[in-house]
């Protein structure tokens, strides 16, 4: 696939520079939080732990295994329709309001975006249609395909599944308005086990999706492009350089090795013909961890390359790696913090509440 034009390219970072107030994404410093991570922790000074390495970018896990994290209408809608729940219960469907907690917590920060991301995309369950509310909802709809890879998905070519998506991305737009993104990552896919599956569907799924979304707000997190395009369906090297409307991409390029990461991220942009409005997916967490030293090293290759990075996930940068990152971002020459304590001290910051579904392992490889 050719590379973008000089004006595609053009409009791609006017596009950037509206929706994010910066024109570059070189200097981007990025983690996702997932909802595990939340449970048992007071959020505000988890919040804090981020901001105090020099996180520029925090991407909160709002919709995970039929779960919104969240105030929203559309899935307050969904289960009062179809016998799932209320507004005050939810059918389990409705969790902890860690989009408010983060706006909270962050309130007067300056230097930090917040994104609401959507890990869940087209994915109903984890296990078993009947194993949450949405899904059991979703598959009496008619919405769901079966399992894939040890989750339920859903139908990217029924309307109501893309109408009901994009609404929950909405809900959280209106949530938080000062939302900098709502993402979706590499979840937003249809996987080619599905015998009759094409990338044309995905694509056509991803412009319904981004025609109902403001433009400049919508970013994605894909798996690395080859592995996405065969596995997934999803051509996201054809979307960058159609300006399809995503504002900045985060593909994943989850390696252990500082060597592989280096060559899948030249790669990536020497597929892409470009760097511009890439940041580079680090993998930190997972089993087994990847050291510090090949952290440091992927991070260097990213300065080098100039591209943004971020971090999987926000255990390494709020506790595990905590130390070294604020080293390096915030520099050594100031007079270092005192990591803030943050498991809870109270059942209202905690939001253990049993509902969030098991973390995802890291696919090490694609």
């Amino acid at each position: 696939m050719r590379a973008c034009s000089a004006l595609v390219c053009a409009s791609f970072f006017a596009l950037i520079s509206i929706g994010f107030g910066y024109t570059s994404t070189a200097d981007v410093r990025a983690t996702w939080v997932p909802v595990q991570a939340l449970q048992n922790r007071n959020i505000s000074a988890y919040a804090k732990q981020l901001v105090q390495t020099g996180i520029t970018d925090i991407f909160l896990d709002v919709w995970n295994d039929g779960v919104v994290y969240f105030p929203s209408p559309a899935m307050t809608r969904l289960l009062e329709l179809n016998g799932g729940g209320s507004s005050s219960g939810g059918g389990g469907a409705i969790g902890p309001d860690y989009l408010s907690a983060f706006v909270a917590a962050l309130a007067g920060v300056s230097g930090v975006r917040l994104h609401a991301w959507f890990e869940y995309g087209l994915m109903s369950a984890y296990g078993s249609a009947s194993s949450n509310a949405f899904s059991q909802i979703a598959q009496q709809l008619g919405w769901t395909l079966g399992e894939s890879g040890g989750y339920v998905w859903m139908d990217p070519r029924n309307d109501d599944v893309l109408a009901f998506l994009s609404d929950i991305m909405s809900d959280a737009l209106r949530a938080a308005p000062n939302l900098t993104s709502v993402q979706l990552d590499d979840h937003f896919c249809l996987p080619s086990t599905f015998a009759w599956s094409n990338p044309e569907i995905v694509t056509t799924a991803a412009r319904t999706v981004l025609a109902r979304l403001p433009p400049g707000k919508v970013t994605l997190s894909p798996a690395t492009i080859t592995f996405a395009l065969q596995q997934y369906n999803v051509n996201w090297k054809y979307w960058y350089a159609t300006n399809i409307g995503f504002a900045v991409y985060y593909p994943q390029i989850y390696r252990t090795t500082a060597s592989a990461f280096d060559s899948e991220l030249d790669n990536t942009v020497t597929q892409l013909g470009s760097s511009k409005g890439v940041v580079a997916g680090i993998r930190s967490d997972g089993t087994p961890m990847t050291t510090w030293s090949e952290v440091e090293l992927m991070l260097a290759k990213s300065s080098s390359a100039g591209v943004g990075i971020a971090i999987w996930d926000s255990e390494s940068v709020a506790i595990t790696y905590h130390e070294q990152l604020e080293k390096r971002w915030v520099g050594e020459s100031e007079e270092e913090s005192d990591p803030i304590p943050i498991s809870s001290s109270s059942e209202e910051d905690s939001g253990s509440n049993g509902l969030a579904g098991p973390r995802p392992g890291v696919v090490i490889g694609i």
